[in-house]
């Protein structure tokens, strides 16, 4: 982890990332490594070694945006908030004017767990803005959700290809079957107007009842409970999603490994295939590849201390004869 941690911040002093990448990262490589030293962190079969079982913790860890992590946290502490505020026991309001048997409300707010009682009978039944704030909740939550989902289906189109979607979250299409189409973040997306509709189509209800109770309140339970179930979906969707997210990177790996083996077959250098024959192991192939056979560019793209470039070799033959003249200065 602190290797880890040290080529993380020299990446940084190379700017290949922000210093806010860089944050994201450490925390990160902190969190996992805070998981070995109190024995929680779990090896899966499918971990090739200790490195790749490292990288699919830390992945889990910053996954895709560290942003939408301070969002969750948001509007969970949003819907702890909203709790304490409405749990307001009503019980012992009567219709309109209180009850005239002396129950003793407070003592019926602790068994049942409520904080505080309503203070105005009037207010208690005609009262609903603890429904009209839980589907703001819900509404301002399916909208965060929305836009984590709107970056899945940027980062997995095939012009990103920063992150690969399980086949159980996606679909292919009857005309065009290699398609991967990231349908459960486009549905999670498409939900969040209908939660917003009921949100705004309670609201409109509220805004024209007279005082204490009308029926018009009863449709309070149709937009609360669909509401829910709704959410409740979007939460089981988004979290297998994530769950089973890859990261393509791997691919290229097992690609290499397959040009590798073709090249061996046909018997020839890996310089010597074509471009075609390249696409028949991976379409991601395209013509800046052959590019990778230069010597030259191979040889110049490793332009650090100790590297292959021009420059680097110059540098090394500069420091051995400056090291001769210190041993034979004659």
């Amino acid at each position: 982890m602190q290797g880890s941690i040290a080529y993380a911040k020299a990446i940084r002093s190379a700017n290949l990332l922000s210093h806010e990448e860089l944050q994201v990262i450490v925390s990160g490589l902190e969190q996992v490594k805070a998981e070995w030293e109190k024995g929680q962190f779990t090896i899966h079969v499918e971990d090739e070694d200790i490195h790749a079982a490292n990288e699919r913790r830390l992945s889990r860890h910053i996954f895709v945006d560290d942003s939408y992590a301070w969002y969750a946290k948001t509007d969970v502490e949003r819907l702890q908030e909203l709790r304490r505020r409405v749990n307001v026991l009503p019980l012992g309001s009567g219709a309109i004017a209180g009850n005239p048997f002396q129950i003793d409300r407070r003592s019926l707010a602790s068994e049942l767990n409520f904080s505080e009682i309503t203070e105005n009978s009037m207010y208690a039944v005609g009262d609903r803005d603890f429904v009209a704030e839980f589907l703001f909740w819900s509404s301002l939550t399916a909208i965060h959700l929305s836009r984590l989902c709107e970056d899945l289906i940027i980062y997995s189109s095939k012009e990103f290809d920063f992150v690969r979607l399980a086949d159980r979250f996606s679909t292919g299409s009857s005309l065009m079957p290699q398609k991967r189409n990231p349908d459960c973040m486009e549905l999670i997306r498409g939900k969040t107007g209908t939660l917003l509709g009921k949100c705004m189509g309670f609201m409109a209800t509220l805004k024209g009842i007279p005082s204490t109770y009308n029926k018009d309140l009863q449709e309070d339970k149709e937009a609360l409970f669909s509401s829910v179930d709704v959410l409740n979906c979007m939460f089981v969707v988004i979290t297998g999603a994530l769950e089973t997210l890859k990261i393509p990177f791997r691919e290229a790996h097992h690609s290499i490994g397959k040009v590798v083996a073709l090249s061996e077959s046909l018997g020839v250098s890996l310089c010597e295939l074509t471009l075609e024959q390249l696409q028949t192991v991976s379409e991601t192939f395209e013509e800046d590849v052959m590019q990778l056979w230069n010597i030259c560019n191979s040889v110049e793209q490793y332009n650090v201390t100790g590297g292959t470039s021009t420059s680097a070799i110059a540098g090394q033959i500069s420091n051995l004869r400056a090291w001769l003249q210190q041993v034979n200065p004659v």
